[in-house]
Formats: structure tokens, C-alpha cells, sequence
């Protein structure tokens, strides 16, 4: 019975060991990740994050970059990014931030592709699905 409760938990610590150097892992891909971004595009997002905090403080946890224009510098492609919120924001307050981030893409030439979520729904039940694993795994935090 011992022995039983031994491997237990040997093989919970072995899980909980290679969990973290999955995360440990993906968080060093993610810095190589920001290094690659265009400079341009670094500077044109860390902006945006200045104008979102400025003008809607203590709403917004991250813009995460994905996509072509993000993670593979294709300039003439959209900018794909996600604005993590703290709280679950309402239409009216997401159609806002939207309409911040278009005005900023048009001031700038660039065509942006917003999606805005909570840090909860992101991090929810369903946060398997296509789009939230994506961003979650692939995106670049800014």
C-alpha cells in the first residue's frame, strides 16, 4: 500500500516538474518571439497600449500580437492583436476600445483586427477553443 502511495506521488511530482518546463519553455519561445517582431511594429503596439491605459485606466491586463503581421513580420498584412481586459467588458465599452484602435490604425496606415477578452473567459472552461489557444500559445504579449 505504501509502495502504491510512493509512485502516486513520485509520478504527481514528475507531472507537476515537466508542467513547468512546458511553461518555462513556452515563456522563452514567447521573449525569442517579441525579439523577432519588427521594431516598428513594437514601438506602433507598445503606443497603443499607452492610449488604451490612458484613455480607459485600470481596464486592460495585455494586448497579445498574433498572426501573420505579429509573429511573421509580413507588413502588408493586418495586425492581429487582443486586448486582455481585467473584468468582462460590455459592447458598448469593447466597441469603444475598438474605436481607439481603428482610429490609431488609420493615423498609423495600418489595418488592426481587434478582439477584446476578459482574462477570465480567456483562462475559462472553453479556453480550448481554436481562437483563445491560439492566442494564448502562440501570441506574443506586449
Amino acid at each position: 500500500m505504501e509502495a502504491a502511495i510512493v509512485k502516486t506521488v513520485a509520478a504527481f511530482i514528475y507531472i507537476l516538474d515537466l508542467c513547468f518546463s512546458i511553461k518555462l519553455c513556452c515563456y522563452i519561445f514567447t521573449i525569442n518571439k517579441i525579439e523577432n517582431m519588427k521594431s516598428t511594429d513594437k514601438k506602433l503596439v507598445n503606443k497603443l497600449k499607452t492610449i488604451i491605459d490612458h484613455k480607459f485606466p485600470n481596464i486592460m491586463n495585455e494586448i497579445i500580437v498574433y498572426g501573420s503581421r505579429g509573429l511573421k513580420n509580413k507588413l502588408d498584412a493586418d495586425f492581429d492583436l487582443t486586448v486582455i481586459t481585467n473584468l468582462k467588458l460590455g459592447w458598448q465599452e469593447q466597441r469603444s476600445i475598438k474605436s481607439v484602435i481603428y482610429n490609431y490604425g488609420i493615423d498609423n496606415d495600418i489595418v488592426f483586427d481587434p478582439k477584446i477578452i476578459s482574462l477570465q473567459e480567456l483562462n475559462g472552461e472553453k479556453s480550448k477553443f481554436t481562437f483563445k489557444y491560439k492566442v494564448k500559445n502562440s501570441g506574443i504579449s506586449v
